[in-house]
């Protein structure tokens, strides 16, 4: 069975949003909305969480980018 390299440095990434969230750390302005990843206001454990399932490909899409999915296909009609 082929083994998987896991991204150390997202690992990384997750323990710095781990820290954030209980305020050992303090994020700039860019780095709390890169963190921001669970769809819910403020960065918090489940955003680390969520970047550490990323990571280990547990899902391919983290929560905020399934909050608003605008379809292409959609032609305006007129009323």
């Amino acid at each position: 069975m082929k083994k998987e390299i896991i991204d150390v440095s997202k690992i990384k990434d997750a323990l710095e949003v781990l820290k954030a969230s209980v305020k050992k750390v303090e994020f700039t302005p860019l780095q709390m909305l890169a963190a921001e990843v669970d769809g819910i206001e403020g960065v918090n454990a489940r955003d680390a969480l969520e970047i550490l399932k990323y990571t280990v490909k547990k899902i391919d899409k983290f929560p905020i980018e399934q909050v608003v999915e605008t379809p292409t296909d959609v032609t305006p009609t007129d009323t």
